[in-house]
């Protein structure tokens, strides 16, 4: 279907977005993916940068740290073995998984354009089998909710009512692969620049002597500091604040 690079690319083209819109300087937008939140731990979370949480283990998944994860309009934190991970407001977080019973959806009728309710939590029962249903509707509250199934791709957009409008979608075939043709061109040149970069660096880092001059070895690896203009109002974009009090 393609859901990682889906959320890949809407990691980088929101934070293109916000950089743009605080103009923030020496950054570029950027994606980080990993199967638990512990992973994500040993770096704070920026504004411009998407967190992928795929593929979990849901039942070890507390539902406050999904609610937490779910939750972008505020800065939030997360439990974990040893530290908390911490969230930046505004910034993307999404969470992927496999968890669907296609046995438990519907035959296909493409006339059909939303599903009940109960066919939609009948959906879904696996990826909340552990959680009760208070947690799930307020994680629902907190998410837009795409399932690709086996049909047809069911939306359900950010509600805490259990009788929510649900989408059926059968254009495109969007259930069967986000990407055409052309999109996929467009991915596999963005995964070979990066590879491009990678090896780029890996040379600079092989021609310097880093065991006579440890000042170069920490200029080339650290990211560059975010640099903020100053605004001509005494008021401050709480985005702006939030992001500047990251990088000091």
């Amino acid at each position: 279907v393609g859901k990682t690079p889906f959320l890949i690319v809407l990691s980088l083209a929101l934070g293109r977005y916000h950089i743009q819109r605080l103009n923030l300087d020496g950054v570029t937008p950027a994606w980080r993916r990993a199967k638990g939140i512990d992973n994500f731990r040993r770096k704070t979370g920026q504004i411009h940068e998407g967190l992928i949480l795929d593929d979990p283990s849901m039942d070890r998944l507390d539902a406050a740290d999904v609610k937490s994860w779910l939750t972008a309009e505020e800065d939030q934190n997360c439990s974990t073995r040893y530290t908390d991970v911490k969230l930046a407001r505004n910034g993307l977080r999404a969470l992927s998984a496999n968890d669907l019973d296609e046995e438990d959806e519907l035959p296909h009728d493409r006339r059909r354009t939303s599903i009940t309710p109960t066919e939609f939590f009948a959906l879904v029962k696996k990826f909340f089998t552990s959680y009760k249903e208070v947690d799930v509707l307020a994680i629902l509250k907190r998410c837009v909710a795409l399932i690709f199934g086996k049909h047809a791709l069911y939306l359900r957009l950010p509600s805490q009512d259990h009788n929510a409008l649900v989408h059926c979608i059968h254009e495109d075939d969007l259930h069967v692969d986000l990407f055409t043709e052309r999109d996929k061109s467009y991915y596999a040149k963005y995964k070979a620049r990066h590879l491009r970069h990678f090896y780029l660096l890996r040379e600079t880092l092989d021609k310097k002597d880093f065991a006579t001059t440890p000042r170069t070895m920490a200029t080339t690896l650290m990211p560059h500091r975010v640099e903020h203009p100053s605004r001509a109002t005494p008021e401050e974009d709480p985005d702006e604040e939030a992001a500047r009090g990251m990088h000091e």
